[in-house]
């Protein structure tokens, strides 16, 4: 009988024959799935309700809480800044304080969801401090060694521009043919700038914070998809190894 390239088969590492099946369907060791590891149910006098998994885990989730109310604060200031305050350094302060509390909060949350994954929220945090030292430093880099010539400088100047429109600076507004490709981060840049003040350094400290939730969103769906995965190695490569190492 013929199969896919991809179809395999046979005897699993249990001993247990396989169906047939695209490689990607429930491979893990002896069958594992993607279903989350839930702990073994234990006699109630060995594992104390407040000092078992469930309740440590829900001891996390609630101490994301205070994590997640200082970042709307702080997300707040930033935001009345950006319209009411001409100072760069403001933003330049707020946006980084901000991805660290909501990441933070976000990786307490995360960590009581996934008792799997121990490692997730001190990696996480420290992740978000990588892509925050890494905006910073690429920003030198386009300064010191290009010049300020590039098309973060491009972006910069048509972001400026929207934001002076739209805060009502300006009358004049420019024109683009469509908001695709470079021109969507034209666009975009001006948003950002819109919210969070217009300073390039800024600027790019808020797209590392997308860029950290974009590669953290990968992160999860690969772990999902391909459940055998080594995750820690994995979570490692995708938040600190540059990105022209994972192409």
């Amino acid at each position: 009988m013929s199969r896919a390239p991809w179809t395999i088969g046979g005897i699993g590492p249990d001993g247990v024959p396989r169906a047939a099946g695209p490689w990607w369907a429930e491979r893990g060791l002896a069958g594992a799935s993607a279903r989350r590891w839930v702990p073994d149910a234990l006699p109630d006098d060995l594992v104390p309700a407040e000092t078992g998994p469930i309740a440590a885990a829900a001891r996390s989730a609630a101490s994301a809480v205070p994590y997640a109310v200082f970042a709307g604060i702080v997300l707040a200031l930033l935001m009345f800044s950006a319209h009411f305050m001409t100072s760069a350094l403001v933003a330049r302060i707020l946006v980084p304080v901000f991805g660290f509390l909501a990441v933070v909060a976000a990786a307490r949350w995360l960590s009581a969801q996934h008792l799997d994954e121990p490692w997730l929220g001190r990696l996480m945090v420290l992740g978000v401090l990588a892509k925050e030292v890494a905006s910073v430093l690429r920003y030198r880099t386009l300064v010191n060694s290009y010049g300020d010539v590039g098309d973060a400088s491009v972006f910069d100047s048509f972001g400026r521009k929207y934001a002076s429109f739209w805060l009502g600076h300006t009358s004049v507004v420019p024109q683009l043919a469509n908001i695709r490709k470079s021109n969507f981060l034209r666009w975009f840049t001006g948003v950002v700038y819109y919210l969070f003040g217009a300073d390039m350094i800024a600027g790019f400290i808020v797209f590392g914070l997308i860029a950290f939730v974009g590669s953290y969103l990968w992160y999860r769906a690969t772990v999902e998809a391909v459940p055998f995965v080594d995750r820690r190695l994995y979570f490692l490569l995708i938040m600190f190894a540059p990105s022209v190492l994972r192409r």
